[in-house]
This record gives structure tokens, C-alpha cells and sequence, in this order.
């Protein structure tokens, strides 16, 4: 959110599926307050929260491209609203900037920018808390945040073009 913010947009729409999914949530919280910190504090009309796979990504995506002010940035949660979104933007809007959430299969050669996180270092935390909960079944829990890190690949450095300026190479 805030890498959209800073090449200027101000209504960036996030897709995903909050309920029940406790990264979900977070991601949602994240997003929330990144625009809070810029100055933005009702992103409502540019959220779409319901259960989401590919073909409701999708639609998410239509609905959003057919408001009258439509957002000039999306953010997708996880890697099928991704999918989703893409199709619709790869056919209908490019002049929208997409960041998805997760990397997927293509995503390089697609030149979509995704927020990603060591997939190995998640796979060696996971064992680690599952032999600590064998040892100690009555242990208390424990939150293991594992760093995400932007990867530019094109599709998130899309300009708002109602500020003047040209699509970054």
C-alpha cells in the first residue's frame, strides 16, 4: 500500500477473503492502516471481503472497474484472488496498478508485482512449532510473523495517470 501511495494513488482496492483466516485479517489491518496513515480513512468502497477464489476475484474486479470513480490501484490478499484479478485486468484495464499478495506460477513472466515471503523459512517455522507442540501439547501458543518483502515486476509501478505523469519503466 504504501509503494502505491507514494507513485500517488489514494484509492487503492484490496480483494480478499478476511474471514476466518487470521493472515487474511492481518493483511486486511495492514492495508487499512497504511491508508489511514496517508490521510485516507474510509477505504470501504474499495474493499471487497467476501470469500474469494479466482472466478469471485474476478467478478470483484468487474464490479470495481464498473464504479464511477473506479480505484486507481489494486491489492489482492492471497494468490487465487491474484489469478482472478489479472484476468480481468490483462483484458480490460492495464492502466491499473496491481500488487498481488503471495508469488504464483507466471507471476515473473507476467511482470506482476507481488508481496512474497520465504516459503523455506515458513515450511522450517511451521516443523519448529509442531515438534515444540509435541513435546509440550499444553504449551501456550506462539505468533511467528515471517518478513514479506515487495517484488517489483511492473504491473505495481503503474503511475496514477490523473497526476500528469507516464507509466514507469
Amino acid at each position: 500500500v504504501r509503494a502505491l501511495l507514494e507513485l500517488g494513488h489514494r484509492k487503492i482496492a484490496f480483494v480478499c477473503s478476511p474471514a476466518g483466516l487470521y493472515t487474511h485479517q492481518e493483511r486486511l489491518a495492514g492495508y487499512r492502516e497504511a491508508l489511514r496513515e496517508a490521510g485516507i480513512t474510509d477505504s470501504s468502497p474499495w474493499e471487497r471481503l467476501e470469500e474469494i477464489d479466482g472466478p469471485s476475484a474476478a467478478e470483484s474486479v468487474r464490479d470495481l472497474l464498473a464504479m464511477d470513480d473506479p480505484p486507481t490501484a489494486i491489492i489482492t490478499g492471497n494468490n487465487r484472488a491474484s489469478a482472478g484479478a489479472m484476468g480481468q485486468l490483462l483484458n480490460h484495464r492495464r492502466d491499473i496498478a496491481f500488487i498481488g499478495f503471495d508469488d504464483f506460477d507466471l507471476a515473473d513472466a507476467l511482470g506482476i508485482s507481488v508481496i512474497a515471503y520465504d516459503t523455506v523459512e515458513l515450511g522450517r517455522q511451521a516443523a519448529r512449532l509442531a515438534l515444540a507442540r509435541l513435546d509440550d501439547p499444553t504449551g501456550p501458543p506462539r505468533h511467528i510473523q515471517i518478513p514479506t518483502r515487495l517484488i517489483r515486476r511492473g504491473s505495481g509501478e503503474v503511475l496514477d495517470v490523473r497526476l500528469g505523469r507516464a507509466r514507469q519503466q
